[in-house]
C-alpha cells in the first residue's frame, strides 16, 4: 500500500519572512525514519510538495528518500496559511491519482496495514471528542457572502483525526477534498482559531462520509484510548519539549539515527553526509 507525505511552505513563511524554508533537525529525522519504516513494512512514499519545499528536500539530497516521486502542488492563494495552515495535505488529496495512505511528517507506522485496511472505505487512527470550543455548530464559521457548506451534513458524527488517513474511494477522496478547499477559500476568518482548520480537516470529512454512505474505521475509538501501543510513534506533543530542550534533542536526534542504523541500514545513506547530522554521528 503507498503512502504519501506533504510539505506547503506558505505557514511557515508567515513567521520566517526573510528566511529560505528549512526543517529543523529532528523534524527531519523524524520524516526519514518515518518513510524508511513504511517503506519497509507498507510500500512506496511519495512527497507532494510546493515549489520552495521540492527544492529543499533536493537540497538536502533526500529526493530518492520518495520513491514513489515527489509531485509539485500549488495551494490556492485566496486560503488564507495563518488559518488554514494543513491546506496543503488537502491539496494533496486532491491532486493523487490513487487510493494512498497519507501520513503526517511526524508521525511513524511501524506495522502493515494491510489486514486493518477492511470492511471500510475510509481509515483513520481515532474519532475526536465534539468540545464546543474546538468544534462549534457550524452556524458560528465567518463564511463569504454568497458561500454555503454542503447540506445534509450531520452534526452528530464524531470528527476523524487525519494524521493517518485511507480512503479507498479516490472519487471521495477527491470531492472531500473539493469540498474541504472550498470552505477554505470562502472562509472570511483571518486569524488563527483552530476551529476552521480542524472543521476543514477533521469534521468535515466523517460528515461527508455519514452523507455519501460511507463506513469509516478507526484503530481506536478516541486519542485517550490509545494507551500502551506498537503501531504509531506520533511526536506532535514532543516537538515542544525538542524546540527549547537541547539535551533531549540531542538524545532523540541520535535515538532516531540509533534505530535507523541498526533496522534500517540502507537509508542511512539519507543521514551521512549530511551536515546538519554531523553533530549527532
Amino acid at each position: 500500500m503507498e503512502g504519501f507525505y506533504s510539505i506547503w511552505t506558505s505557514p511557515f513563511k508567515l513567521s520566517h519572512e526573510n528566511s529560505d524554508f528549512f526543517m529543523k533537525d529532528y523534524e527531519l529525522l523524524t520524516m526519514i525514519l518515518s518513510a524508511s519504516v513504511y517503506r519497509e513494512t507498507n510500500g512506496s512514499v511519495r512527497l507532494y510538495g510546493d515549489s520552495d519545499a521540492i527544492r529543499y528536500i533536493e537540497s538536502q539530497n533526500l529526493q530518492d528518500l520518495f520513491d514513489d516521486g515527489i509531485v509539485p502542488i500549488s495551494v490556492n492563494k485566496a486560503i488564507n496559511p495563518k488559518v488554514f495552515w494543513a491546506a496543503g495535505k488537502l491539496e494533496s488529496l486532491l491532486k493523487a491519482d490513487k487510493p494512498s495512505v497519507m501520513i503526517d511528517l511526524d508521525l511513524i507506522i511501524w506495522k502493515n496495514l494491510d489486514t486493518f485496511f477492511t470492511d471500510a472505505e475510509v481509515y483513520g487512527i481515532h474519532r475526536e471528542e465534539i468540545r464546543p470550543e474546538i468544534y462549534p455548530s457550524p452556524d458560528t464559521f465567518k463564511l463569504k457572502e454568497g458561500y454555503v457548506l454542503p447540506d445534509g451534513l450531520d452534526e452528530e458524527v464524531l470528527p476523524l483525526n487525519t494524521a493517518m488517513l485511507y480512503i479507498s474511494d479516490l472519487d471521495f477522496q477527491h470531492l472531500y477534498a473539493e469540498q474541504s478547499l472550498s470552505f477554505m477559500e470562502n472562509t472570511a476568518e483571518n486569524n488563527e482559531n483552530l476551529k476552521h482548520m480542524v472543521f476543514a480537516e477533521q469534521r468535515l470529512l466523517p460528515m461527508l462520509a455519514k452523507k455519501h454512505e460511507k463506513i469509516i474505521k478507526t484503530f481506536f475509538n478516541k486519542g485517550e484510548d490509545i494507551g500502551i501501543q506498537d503501531y504509531f510513534t506520533h511526536v506532535w506533543g514532543h516537538k515542544n519539549i525538542l524546540r527549547y530542550n537541547t539535551d533531549e534533542r540531542n538524545k532523540f536526534c541520535k535515538r532516531i539515527i540509533t534505530r535507523i542504523y541498526k533496522d534500517y541500514p540502507e537509508y542511512i545513506r539519507f543521514v551521512e553526509g549530511n551536515e546538519i547530522f554531523k553533530p549527532y554521528l
